[in-house]
C-alpha cells in the first residue's frame, strides 16, 4: 500500500489527538528501532550517506529543517529577508541551547558555514553558492550568495550547526576528512540543538537517545512526535531484524525484505507502509579510461553509446519489477524521480526490450561476439541487489555480453565505485533536498560517483539549473538534462526503489521517502 506523507501526518496527528484526548501520558513512549547498519561518522560535516543523516538530524539542525512533505521550513532560523539579489538576512531563534548547555548564537552559525565549506567536508555541495556568512549581532547573520540558487533553502537544511566552543574544545574545528577517516571526537560524540540528545554510543551494537526537553520545536504544532526515547540498533541480518521485530522487541523496522512483508502485515501487533523511495537503482559504467581492467577486449567497450543503448535494450525491467522485486519496485529509464524536476512519465517509460537489436548495436560497435566484463554489485545495500544482478547478468548473456558478477558486501564494494576500480557496477542513489539537480550534478557532472560522463550541454544546463530562479524554466532546463542523457545511455536505471517500514501497532511514523526516518513526526500510543 502506497501512502502519501500528506495523509500518514494526517494519521499522525489524529493517533497524538487520540492520544492527548483519552489521557494517556507522553511518559514512557519509548521506542526500539532496528536499523540495517550503524553509522560511521556522527559529525555534522563528516560523512554524506543515509544512515548518518538519520543520526544527524536527530541530534543536529540547521538554519532551516525539511518538513513532512520535504519543503523546507524555518528551524534554527526564525524569519529572513532579501538585502538586495544575492544577500539573505536571517534572524535567529532566541533562548536555543545545545545539549552541553551552551548558547546557540550567531558565532556558531557563520562557524559552521565555514567548517562545511572547507574541502575536506563531504557537505561542501550544499554551501557552494554561499559566499560568505556575516555575524551582524549575536542572533543576526547575513549570507551572501555567489549565483542564484532555488534550492538555497532547501540545501541549508543539512548545513548543521555545532557549537564552535564545543568544537574547539575537542580539537575538531577543521572538518574531516572524508576520504581520510581517522579517529575524530564528533565522529562518536554529538553536540546539536536537535530533538534529540544522545545519551550513549556503542558502535555496531546499540546507541541510545533521549528526548530534547529543551527543544524549541516541543510546542510545535508542526512537530507532532511524542517519543521519549529511541534506542537504535544496527542489525545487519534481514532474518534476525525481522525476527526481532516478530517477537516483540522492536517498535521499528525501516526496511523489512520483501518475502517477509506479508508475513508482518499478518501478525496481529504489527502493520506495514512503504512508499516509492527517491532512490534510483541503475547500471553504471567506467567512462574515465580508454583501457576497462576487467573486459575481455582491449579498449573501453562502454565509450561507445551503442554498447551502453544495447545495454538497455537487453534488460527486461518490468520483468525484473515482476520476478526479482515482487511488484514491489517501479521500472523506469530515467535517474530523475517522480514528482521532481527532470522527470518525466513518457521518458521514464521502461526500455522496449529489443535483443535482435541489441546485438545489431553490438556488432555495428565493433563487438558482434560481444565481450566480457566483470559486474560489480552489493549483496546488502538495496533491496534484492544481488538477485537484481543475477538476472542482468543473464539478461546480458542473451545478447552476448558475458558478465561476470562480482557479488560483495557493501563496505568492499563502495571504495571500488568512489577510487573508480569498478568498470561496470550497481548503484542506487537518492537525493537528501527534495530535488534531483543534486542526483544530477553528483552522477553526470562530478563527485564521488561520478563516472567520468561529460557532455558538454548537460554540464551547461546543471549549471543553468541551479541558478534559475523562474520554475518554467527550470523545468525545462531539468527535462532536457533528462532527455540528452537518456538518449546517450549515460546511466542504464533499472527502477525506482519502493520502502516498505514493519512498526508495531502504538507505532506511527511517516514512511520517508530517503528513508530517514524524522522521529519528530513518530506518535505512540
Amino acid at each position: 500500500m502506497k501512502t502519501t506523507y500528506k495523509s500518514l501526518l494526517q494519521v499522525s496527528l489524529l493517533s497524538a489527538a487520540i492520544a492527548t484526548s483519552a489521557g494517556v501520558s507522553a511518559a514512557g513512549n519509548d521506542l526500539r528501532w532496528g536499523l540495517t547498519g550503524d553509522a560511521i561518522s556522527l559529525d555534522p560535516q563528516g560523512r554524506l550517506g543515509s544512515i548518518e543523516f538519520i543520526f544527524l538530524r536527530m541530534g543536529y539542525e540547521g538554519l532551516m529543517t525539511l518538513d513532512a512533505n520535504q519543503q523546507p521550513v524555518y528551524a534554527l532560523a526564525q524569519s529572513h529577508k532579501v538585502l538586495d539579489d544575492g544577500t539573505y538576512r536571517f534572524n535567529l531563534r532566541k533562548g536555543v541551547k545545545f545539549h552541553g548547555g551552551q548558547d546557540f548564537t550567531a558565532d556558531d552559525v557563520v562557524f559552521s558555514f565555514n567548517r562545511a565549506n572547507e574541502p575536506t567536508s563531504a557537505f561542501k555541495s550544499f554551501t557552494s553558492s554561499i559566499d560568505t556568512v556575516t555575524k551582524v549581532d549575536d542572533y543576526t547573520v547575513d549570507i551572501k550568495t555567489n549565483r542564484p540558487n532555488p534550492l538555497l533553502f532547501n540545501n541549508m537544511s543539512s548545513v548543521f550547526i555545532m557549537d564552535s566552543g564545543w568544537a574547539e574544545e575537542h580539537g575538531v574545528s577543521a572538518a574531516p576528512d572524508a576520504k581520510n577517516p581517522a579517529q575524530y571526537y564528533s565522529n562518536s560524540n554529538m553536540n546539536g540543538t536537535g530533538p534529540f540528545v544522545m545519551v550513549d554510543r556503542k558502535p555496531d551494537v546499540k546507541t541510545s537517545f533521549k528526548r530534547n526537553t529543551n527543544w524549541w520545536g516541543n510546542s510545535d504544532d508542526r512537530f507532532p512526535g511524542n517519543i521519549d526515547s529511541i534506542e537504535a540498533t544496527p542489525i545487519g541480518n534481514a532474518a534476525t531484524r525481522v525476527a526481532t521485530l516478530l517477537s516483540g522487541d522492536l517498535d521499528l523496522v525501516t526496511e523489512v525484505p520483501l518475502p517477509d512483508i506479508d508475513r508482518v502485515a499478518s501478525d496481529p501487533n504489527l502493520k506495514t507502509d512503504s512508499t516509492e523511495q527517491f532512490r534510483t537503482i541503475f547500471l553504471g559504467y567506467n567512462l574515465t579510461t580508454d583501457d576497462l581492467e576487467t573486459a575481455s577486449v582491449d579498449g573501453n567497450p562502454f565509450k561507445d553509446v551503442r554498447v551502453r543503448q544495447a545495454v538497455d535494450m537487453a534488460i527486461d525491467t518490468p520483468l525484473i519489477q515482476k520476478k526479482i522485486m515482487r511488484g514491489i519496485s517501479t521500472p523506469t529509464s530515467l535517474l530523475a524521480y517522480p514528482g521532481t524536476d527532470g522527470y518525466d512519465a513518457n521518458m521514464a517509460a521502461p526500455s522496449k526490450v529489443d535483443r535482435a537489436g541489441a546485438k545489431d548495436l553490438l556488432a555495428e560497435a565493433g563487438y558482434p561476439e560481444g565481450f566480457g566484463i566483470r559486474l560489480d554489485c552489493p549483496n546488502n545495500r538495496y533491496i534484492n541487489d544481488e538477485a537484481i544482478c543475477q538476472a542482468v547478468t543473464s539478461m546480458l548473456a542473451k545478447v552476448g555480453i558475458k558478465v561476470t558478477l562480482n557479488a560483495m558486501p557493501k563496505d568492499q564494494w563502495m571504495p571500488l565505485l568512489t577510487g573508480k576500480k569498478s568498470d561496470f557496477y550497481m548503484l542506487g542513489f537518492g537525493t537528501p533536498t527534495g530535488d534531483s539537480l543534486f542526483t544530477f550534478g553528483h552522477i553526470y557532472k562530478g563527485g564521488p560517483f561520478q563516472s567520468g560522463y561529460a557532455n558538454a550541454r548537460v554540464t551547461e544546463l546543471i549549471g543553468m539549473a541551479g541558478s534559475e530562479l523562474d520554475p518554467v524554466k527550470r523545468k525545462a532546463q531539468m527535462k532536457e538534462i533528462s532527455q540528452i542523457t537518456l538518449d546517450e545511455s549515460a546511466i542504464s536505471p533499472l527502477h525506482y526503489q519502493v520502502i516498505t517500514w514493519g512498526m508495531s501497532n502504538r507505532t506511527s511514523i511517516p514512511v520517508d521517502v530517503n528513508n530517514i526516518p524524522d522521529f519528530r513526526f513518530a506518535v505512540m500510543q
